[in-house]
């Protein structure tokens, strides 16, 4: 099954996915982080490890589709 959608629709889906999932980051108590869980058949692996390793595939994608991310700026939860 194919899905068709404009490219506008998905780069909305996935900004609405990442502020869920930083709105969920912000809500995890400091001593969290360090929890571990196996993802499929994984090794142990943080839940400080995670996050980290999900922003480094986001920055890669956002590279691949020609856009600099040194040049990003955060944008406060206010403004979002």
């Amino acid at each position: 099954m194919i899905i068709r959608a404009e490219w506008v629709e998905l780069i909305e889906i996935w900004r609405a996915l990442n502020r869920q999932l930083s709105a969920a980051a912000q809500a995890v108590p400091d001593e969290a982080w360090s929890r571990a869980m196996t993802i499929a058949n994984s090794e142990p692996l943080t839940l400080k490890f995670v996050f980290e390793d999900y922003l480094k595939h986001m920055l890669h994608h956002l590279e691949h589709i020609g856009i600099e991310v040194d040049d990003l700026q955060p944008v406060s939860s206010t403004t979002v």
